[in-house]
């Protein structure tokens, strides 16, 4: 399933969702359509998935998003077309 048809359907009444659905130049990805992303950090964000962006889970969001920047800006991790 799509991300966005998940959000769609659980979002319906968010502006902000609403906003970013329709705007052109944004592309919703998924860690599945990333290429070199590290297993530990993938790992890691399975295990918090399903938790609340607080305390200790942020921290480890924060943490392996920065290393999927990295990767992505250093072309170490790639967006599969």
């Amino acid at each position: 399933m799509w991300i966005g048809s998940y959000l769609d359907k659980h979002k319906s009444k968010d502006k902000e969702w609403k906003i970013l659905r329709n705007e052109k130049n944004v592309r919703l990805l998924s860690i599945d359509d990333l290429k070199g992303v590290p297993k530990e950090v993938k790992k890691e964000l399975i295990k918090i998935k399903d938790k609340p962006l607080k305390g200790e889970v942020l921290r480890v969001f924060k943490k392996n998003m920065k290393i999927i920047r990295e990767g992505l800006i250093k072309e170490t991790i790639s967006v599969i077309k």
